[in-house]
């Protein structure tokens, strides 16, 4: 299928999303509705996601739902891993994200289906896990399962105003304070302190929907247990300034932990959970994150972001879902970059492009490899395909439309920040009524030209903040109104506020700045050179060039030369598996030959399973890096998997 077909088949879709706005001190505020529809690859990897996992994904694991059933029988479910009551609400989760970029009966169907089928597995007092009764809530990972299940809930009660998905997150709520909050037990006692402390996460923002007291009530006792020997101290740490790093917990689904701080901030308007939060992030983005935006090593935080172990999956994902937290909260430009980077290469590179699976650790260098088969550990008979990060992956594409035009949810007046580039329409119903539709024409990022049509009902006044990646050091923005051309002043890495009174049929010509731009690692990538074209991370595949790794030639930046390979000219790799982008690169070697490879974007290498190279062999690139924060290998022991 050729892009031009995907798009149109993919921009016929629509999405709903009716997001929380709170006001700047409290928990309620009025929503505010946006509808999305993509365009481009991120259509494409949109339908193949929905059409190949999350629609066949439940009736093909019956078990996803069927191990809460059999939780008090004899036999019970037997030994599920201690996070399996995740898998049913990041399943929901990830299908009402992508629900928003695809409007398929199908995947309504089976969302209501999924939530029906909850409702009937909760037990009488509340408790929704694969756990028999002497274990539930008290061990494992099941306040942390009991988090995912809410995530999915509140946001398909988001999505469609389901009053039975509010209630059965209620009663989950209910259930947890009446063990931790009234009941005498201490949170701490539940163990895997940065997993099953999540859940008060879950509390905050099942209070930001019902104003139920005690919800607020054990979020506030969470953030006490924080302080717990042991446990994650987040708020402390976070106000303290210390690199999240060097928390006592500074593993991956900590994140989820420091999330709360956000709907603390938004719910009491206390500065202090937003500072402890915007610190953490910073710490994250300068001492963790790989070259293709995606975070962890061996699923933790070590102080290095050159130092290979495992990019888990679902890491990338909670990197994103934190990011989105402090862009709606500062609106940062920095985070927006942060964003940008990880979905134009860790989200669809740990997506396989048929939609069918995707990966536990897509390395910096190396094969991709299914999730259901790195983490194979994880099935069970009945759940063959289920493991942590095939039902949280496709989460990542989904949360674009979280953030890719935000509304600003201060309490002040409303301005428009336009964060994602790629093909495709958003259309807005502000706070005062007012509905806007935003229309990128580009093949962005192939290239750097994108045309923002701005569209208001009427014409109206607002403050569109366009942002302006770091990597594009000339950007050429032209606004065009009524006949009249004006050109504006555009820096890198930063917001261009356009503050005007808005009329049908104006538009925005924006010109990037798609040179080419370079990061050189330190010792633990042998000092090689990641290479950049615009947004995305360039890559050489073995299928797509005549040397081996071993092979791969030495050549100085100052000569190198991409030009784009016809479309004709692509092997059968690409035929099936179309890269975004496919350059011929050439350029002087070390001794003074001509050197040429070929070079892809890092979200298409890999694809058809063989060997891939994101750290390549370049002269003249820079210094060799080293940590923004200073870095001992035994300030830390190695993170490893929990299990």
């Amino acid at each position: 299928m050729s892009r031009m077909t995907l798009f149109s088949s993919v921009f016929a879709c629509t999405l709903l999303f009716m997001g929380s706005v709170y006001a700047e001190n409290g928990a309620s505020g009025e929503a505010i509705a946006v509808e999305c529809r993509f365009g481009g690859e991120i259509g494409a990897r949109t339908e193949a996601l929905v059409e190949h996992w999350i629609l066949p994904a439940w009736e093909a694991n019956p078990m996803m739902t069927e191990m809460f059933r059999l939780r008090d029988r004899k036999p019970p479910y037997e030994f599920p891993v201690p996070w399996a009551g995740e898998f049913a609400g990041k399943h929901l989760t990830a299908s009402v994200a992508l629900s928003r970029m695809c409007d398929d009966a199908r995947l309504d169907s089976m969302m209501a289906a999924l939530v029906d089928e909850l409702a009937a597995c909760q037990a009488p007092n509340g408790y929704l896990g694969p756990f028999a009764e002497a274990d539930q809530l008290m061990g494992n990972w099941d306040l942390w399962g009991h988090t995912h299940v809410i995530y999915g809930l509140l946001g398909y009660y988001d999505r469609t105003g389901s009053e039975q998905a509010l209630e059965v997150a209620r009663r989950i709520g209910d259930r947890v304070c009446e063990t931790y909050l009234t009941g005498g037990r201490r949170l701490h006692e539940a163990g895997s302190y940065e997993m099953n402390m999540a859940i008060g996460h879950g509390m905050t923002l099942l209070y930001a929907k019902t104003g139920e007291k005690r919800y607020l009530d054990m979020a506030r006792e969470t953030l006490r247990e924080w302080e717990y020997e042991g446990a994650g101290d987040y708020y402390r740490q976070g106000l303290a300034g210390t690199p999240f790093y060097l928390t006592p917990k500074p593993r991956w689904e900590s994140l989820h932990c420091i999330q709360m701080m956000a709907e603390l901030y938004r719910i009491t308007g206390d500065e202090s959970y937003k500072t402890a939060l915007i610190n953490l992030w910073r710490s994250i983005r300068e001492t963790d994150i790989h070259n293709n935006g995606s975070f962890t090593a061996g699923e933790g935080a070590v102080g290095n972001p050159f130092k290979v172990g495992a990019i888990e999956t679902c890491c990338t994902v909670s990197w994103i879902a934190l990011s989105i937290d402090a862009l709606r909260l500062t609106h940062d430009p920095a985070i927006a970059d942060a964003l940008e980077l990880a979905l134009w290469n860790a989200v669809l590179a740990y997506a396989h492009p048929s939609g069918r699976w995707v990966t536990y650790d897509t390395p910096m260098d190396g094969k991709r490899e299914a999730s259901a088969h790195s983490i194979v550990f994880q099935s069970r008979p009945g759940t063959p395909e289920l493991n942590c990060c095939s039902v949280n992956g496709p989460r990542g594409l989904g949360m674009l439309a979280d953030w890719a035009v935000l509304v600003n949810e201060k309490g002040e007046e409303d301005a428009l920040y336009l964060n994602h580039y790629g093909s495709g329409e958003v259309r807005i119903n502000d706070r005062q009524g007012r509905k806007w539709t935003l229309t990128n024409e580009t093949d962005y990022p192939v290239s750097g030209r994108v045309v923002v049509h701005v569209d208001p009902e009427r014409p109206a006044e607002t403050v569109l903040n366009l942002h302006i990646p770091t990597w594009s050091k000339k950007t050429s923005v032209r606004l065009v109104s009524g006949g009249k051309v004006s050109e504006l002043k555009a820096d890198a890495g930063s917001y261009l506020a356009i503050d005007r009174r808005w009329k049908p049929g104006d538009r925005i010509e924006i010109e990037f700045d798609m040179s080419l731009h370079y990061l050189r690692g330190d010792r633990y990538v042998e000092g090689r050179t990641s290479i950049y074209r615009g947004p995305l991370l360039m890559a050489w595949d073995q299928s797509r060039n005549a040397e081996d790794a071993d092979r791969i030639p030495t050549f100085d930046v100052k000569t190198l030369d991409l030009k784009p390979v016809p479309v004709e000219a692509h092997g059968v790799v690409d035929r099936r598996y179309a890269p975004i982008v496919l350059y011929e690169a050439t350029g002087v070697g070390t001794a003074g030959q001509p050197v040429t490879v070929r070079l892809c974007d890092f979200a298409s290498a890999g694809a058809a399973g063989s060997l891939y190279r994101s750290w390549l062999p370049v002269e003249g690139s820079g210094p060799m890096a080293t940590p923004p924060v200073p870095f001992k290998e035994n300030d830390k022991p190695t993170i490893v998997p929990a299990e």
